[in-house]
């Protein structure tokens, strides 16, 4: 598992608390193992590496790896020209470090970044905290709480652009806001070795913390496509620590507003109904099979309320199924 050093330890301390009061999401530290990685050498990336020119030569790679690691590795014996970007929608800062989040760990690997900081000739310790702060900026944009103590619940089912431009903006944000030049300078300096959609906050670079937070809290609401709601595919949408109560609170909430919305209408689109059903469906699942009696999650008073939330919602698509301009004007 690697040792932790009180440097590389503050690493994610700082960044954990700056980082959560630019977001101002409540982030519980205790919620989330971060960790230096030691002795992870990552085989599985090195031809990724090795195809943009981001490995060291041999000589170099002496220096920070085991004589059998450095075996193991097909490496130059110079450098072969200038480094290079890497393909594939890859990040130079993955290769560092890793953000989890069904195990919610945030690990920095210290060989990968050696390894990085001799080929670019960055400063390990700096090169660390850039990595760090990527990494943790994912947790708490994960698993921050906002004032409805709601988390980023399909954080895993969100677009890799959306989480990894606030795995950017926020360190940058962080780095400005305390005066860290040399993480800065680093952080651009990796700009140059990623996929343009690793460097989407380029468009937000001088934007208020305020205009971002503004733009991941929608992001953080945004729904599944609503095909993705039907049978076994969404069951796991309710495994989320516990808040399968504001989960399905905030389906019916939304599910009642577009009934009512097309009340008034006289009218609803086959997909929004479909939707509608398959939000019927999941929600008498969950409060049934995740929060029923049967439940280890089961408390009464609850269970009651939801059991007639549910009730009412049923009420109401019957309610606007029985108007025959429902199916007849759909739109």
């Amino acid at each position: 598992m690697g040792t932790r050093s009180k440097a590389t330890c503050e690493y994610f301390e700082k960044a954990g608390s700056e980082i959560s009061q630019l977001t101002t999401l409540r982030f519980d530290r205790g919620l989330v193992v971060m960790r230096h990685d030691s002795d992870t050498l990552r085989y599985d990336l090195i031809p990724r590496m090795r195809k943009a020119k981001l490995l060291p030569n041999k000589r170099k790679m002496k220096g920070i790896l085991s004589p059998a690691e450095v075996g193991d590795l097909d490496l130059p014996e110079t450098n072969v020209g200038r480094s290079g970007r890497l393909d594939d929608e890859s990040s130079i800062i993955e290769l560092m470090g890793v953000y989890q989040p069904r195990s919610k760990e945030v690990i920095v690997y210290d060989k990968m970044c050696k390894i990085v900081g001799a080929r670019l000739d960055l400063d390990v310790e700096t090169l660390k905290r850039v990595v760090a702060a990527h990494e943790v900026a994912h947790a708490i944009t994960h698993v921050g709480e906002d004032e409805k103590d709601r988390i980023w619940y399909f954080f895993e089912e969100a677009k890799f652009e959306d989480k990894e431009l606030f795995a950017q903006i926020y360190p940058l944000f962080h780095f400005r806001k305390s005066g860290d030049r040399a993480a800065l300078s680093v952080f651009r300096r990796l700009a140059d070795h990623q996929d343009d959609v690793y460097n989407l906050w380029k468009k937000y670079e001088n934007s208020r913390v305020g205009e971002v937070n503004e733009v991941l809290m929608e992001k953080r609401l945004e729904r599944l496509d609503d095909a993705r709601l039907y049978g076994i595919e969404a069951r796991h949408l309710l495994s989320r620590d516990g808040n399968e109560t504001l989960v399905v609170t905030e389906l019916i909430d939304k599910a009642q507003r577009i009934i009512q919305a097309g009340i008034r209408e006289g009218r609803i689109s086959p997909r929004k109904l479909d939707y509608l059903r398959a939000v019927v469906g999941l929600c008498s699942m969950a409060i049934k099979e995740d929060l029923g009696p049967n439940s280890p999650n089961y408390i009464k008073e609850r269970y009651d309320y939801l059991r007639n939330d549910i009730a009412a919602l049923k009420r109401s698509l019957g309610e606007l199924m029985a108007s025959s301009e429902v199916l007849k004007n759909p739109r």
